[in-house]
């Protein structure tokens, strides 16, 4: 009976550190101990783009305006302008992929070029955004601020442009095919949007 307990405690043991080692730490919730809050976590500062360490995860930061007194109605704000800040950088992915194709197509000679850029970002970000997710939240001990975290998969986007009407069979396979890349290429881009006042 002894033997048969040392054996279950000591299989509890090994699952109880298994599991603690096999869990990576999330660098976006890290301390990063500026502005005069200890607990600002790293996303907060980061703004929006790729989000390390979570491949296939676009992710945006929304903020409540200062001094508001509702702390419910400074966090629904905060959401809304994380989604709206969101929706910034997936218009600027799909039409940076939709250019790409355009490119694409009038190089290779495979004819149908006119597509409108901006209406299908439009289209297919509005279609995936509804797949988003408020992440994480928090609130500055300094100011009051408060700071959402927005997310979104690559995947849900796959989906949206696969279910997607509004665009024909070629534009769908080259997203498909180039999604991945695409989302490589995003915080370059979003740089060079900021670069450029855009």
């Amino acid at each position: 009976m002894m033997n048969h307990v040392r054996v279950v405690m000591a299989g509890l043991l090994l699952t109880g550190l298994s599991a603690g080692c096999g869990k990576k730490e999330d660098p976006m919730q890290k301390p990063a101990g500026d502005m005069g809050d200890r607990d600002r976590p790293a996303w907060v500062n980061k703004g929006s783009g790729n989000y390390p360490g979570k491949a296939g995860v676009i992710f945006a930061v929304g903020l409540s305006p200062k001094g508001m007194d509702d702390e419910g109605l400074a966090r629904e704000a905060a959401d809304n302008d994380a989604r709206v800040q969101l929706q910034r950088v997936f218009e600027t992915y799909v039409a940076a992929m939709i250019e790409s194709y355009k490119r694409a197509t009038m190089t290779g000679g495979k004819g149908k070029t006119e597509i409108d850029v901006k209406s299908v970002a439009r289209t297919l970000t509005e279609g995936t955004l509804r797949g988003s997710m408020i992440e994480d939240h928090w609130k500055s001990n300094k100011d009051g601020t408060i700071y959402s975290l927005c997310i979104i998969e690559v995947g849900k986007f796959k989906q949206v442009v696969a279910e997607s009407k509004d665009v024909d069979e070629g534009t769908k396979e080259y997203i498909r095919d180039n999604a991945e890349k695409a989302q490589g290429d995003l915080d370059a881009a979003l740089g060079a949007k900021t670069e450029g006042g855009g």
